[in-house]
């Protein structure tokens, strides 16, 4: 999965516009940096921020690969 898919994933759960979705998408990701950058990070943190943004949690993986590239 990369960025586009996503992102139509998270119009497509809260009905909003694709900057919109990728404002989201980019707050989720900081916070997910600034949780692991802290050494906080947990698994449970990846699947609360898919929930939070209507992801299945097989968008789990492209949280990780994002978070690796930081």
């Amino acid at each position: 999965m990369n960025r586009t898919d996503i992102i139509d994933n998270i119009r497509a759960a809260c009905r909003c516009g694709e900057r919109r979705a990728g404002e989201y998408l980019d707050a989720e990701l900081r916070s997910l940096g600034e949780l692991r950058d802290a050494g906080e990070l947990h698994y449970g943190d990846l699947e609360t921020a898919c929930s939070g943004l209507g992801l299945e949690y097989d968008s789990i993986d492209y949280f990780m690969a994002a978070l690796a590239l930081n």
